[in-house]
């Protein structure tokens, strides 16, 4: 099934951080690639997780050092409750 397929009807995704976008501190295969598909669609995203553990900051640097992180905007993440970067 294409992107375009699955995503058909879709407004919006919430992106879970750990085992989904990177695992052990290691980003998983394709997610970097996935994430610019979905922003060349259009597509919003937001990244959420249930790690308290980690200030937003200290994991959207983390995020970009993987190469992951180009998909957040601002120098600074907005704060969503319970754990979301957007």
């Amino acid at each position: 099934m294409s992107l375009s397929a699955a995503l058909s009807g879709v407004g919006a995704l919430l992106v879970d951080l750990e085992g989904t976008l990177y695992e052990a501190g290691r980003p998983v295969p394709g997610a970097a690639e996935a994430l610019a598909a979905l922003s060349a669609r259009g597509m919003p995203h937001c990244f959420v997780t249930n790690t308290t553990s980690r200030p937003r900051s200290k994991i959207a640097a983390e995020l970009s050092a993987m190469g992951i992180g180009r998909a957040l905007t601002g120098s600074s993440p907005r704060r969503l409750p319970r754990g979301g970067i957007c």
